[in-house]
């Protein structure tokens, strides 16, 4: 994880995107948000933050709990626009 998101950015990325959540996780459990502080700390570059962003309520608790610059919504715009 660490590797890739700062190989992102050295490659010249203006801000980067983090869904953390796997492939095998699928849409069970709960997204990882751990990994979007991480991406926060360890980036000069914008980090949007995504996943289980699905209430006012989980957007405001994302950018206070990562510290993220921004959010992205998936499904929850699409299951209660």
């Amino acid at each position: 994880f660490r590797e890739n998101v700062l190989a992102a950015q050295a490659a010249g990325a203006s801000f980067i995107a983090i869904h953390p959540r796997t492939k095998t996780q699928g849409y069970k459990g709960g997204a990882d948000w751990e990994l979007i502080a991480e991406a926060k700390s360890l980036l000069d570059i914008p980090v949007i933050g995504n996943g289980d962003v699905t209430t006012p309520e989980a957007a405001a608790r994302i950018v206070r709990e990562t510290g993220c610059d921004g959010i992205m919504i998936g499904r929850g715009a699409v299951q209660d626009p």
